[in-house]
């Protein structure tokens, strides 16, 4: 009786605990380079949520990630699916609903032509392209790009006017496909550059001091 009863509470432990599982299926095209020709295969995308305040810090030269409530959920490069430049079609599996990650967290999408999934920052003059649907239903067959309740599955689409693999078309231009921002340091980052000039320029002031009193 005994017995049977624990394998009861693990079974209902089991149950609870895949309840606080969400899935998303991702497919973006045409996904391209800073100049606009389709991003390898080789190339990085990366999911990522906002938590807390509903607002993306954007990638920099050491964080994915950026900002303060902003996390990492997952990351594919192109060689799933149909292994096509310019093309992701991708599951991100089972993720874990914890912390502040809760159901209706919007989520967006980065990618990086020149870096690959080995890649543990983004580096500084990085080009990259960003998107999501914050209404539900611009893309062909896409949903709102937020964090499904427990158990769900997101679909979240991307496509611009040129895809053809994909979809016969998308709803955003094809420049929006190009990745055409640039990643710049971290603001304390230029601060401590910034502290760094003041000190040297102090150095250099004190120095001509000294020689003019000399002479």
């Amino acid at each position: 009786m005994k017995k049977l009863l624990f394998v009861g509470l693990i079974s209902l432990s089991c149950a609870t605990a895949r309840c606080q599982f969400v899935d998303f299926s991702m497919e973006a095209e045409v996904l391209k380079t800073s100049g606009g020709a389709p991003m390898p295969t080789s190339g990085l995308a990366i999911l990522v949520a906002s938590t807390l305040d509903a607002s993306f810090g954007g990638p920099t030269d050491i964080s994915f990630a950026s900002g303060s409530d902003d996390i990492e959920l997952k990351r594919w490069d192109l060689s799933a699916g149909f292994n096509t430049p310019g093309v992701l079609a991708a599951t991100s599996g089972s993720l874990l609903l914890s912390g502040n990650w809760d159901a209706t967290d919007p989520v967006q999408l980065y990618w990086f032509p020149t870096l690959t999934l080995a890649s543990s920052a983004p580096g500084a003059g990085t080009s990259y392209g960003q998107y999501r649907d914050a209404v539900g239903g611009f893309q062909p067959g896409g949903q709102i790009w937020t964090t499904p309740s427990a158990g769900n599955t997101r679909f979240l689409k991307f496509f611009t006017s040129d895809a053809t693999v994909l979809s016969a078309g998308g709803n955003s231009p094809a420049s929006a496909g190009n990745a055409s921002l640039t990643t710049v340091p971290e603001p304390s980052e230029y601060a401590m550059v910034f502290g760094m000039f003041c000190f040297a320029g102090a150095l250099i002031k004190r120095s001509l001091k000294a020689r003019s009193l000399r002479a």
